[in-house]
């Protein structure tokens, strides 16, 4: 559980700090990533089930923008910047 949780934190903060991404792109970045010590590759699967997990934990939207090649990116950002307790979770290093 704890390892899923440090994904989805991985994931957010990958969104947060590009302005978003394509699947691939996050998919890429795990694949180096050194949370994935065992190598696995971030299904497409997986990725949807974690995104529900993030927008339901925190309370925000993640959607595909169809118009810049499917990427991925928080809506509403303002909701994350203003809210103390998001701001101190995604700043945690692991």
């Amino acid at each position: 559980m704890k390892d899923r949780f440090k994904i989805q934190i991985w994931i957010l903060n990958q969104l947060l700090t590009s302005g978003g991404m394509t699947y691939q792109e996050l998919r890429s970045k795990w694949s180096e990533c050194s949370l994935n010590d065992k190598k696995s590759i971030l299904a497409k699967r997986t990725f949807e089930t974690y995104r529900r997990e993030i927008e339901e934990t925190f309370d925000i939207d993640i959607i595909c923008d169809a118009s810049r090649n499917y990427q991925y990116r928080v809506d509403r950002i303002d909701d994350i910047i203003n809210d103390k307790i998001k701001i101190w979770l995604l700043s945690l290093n692991f």
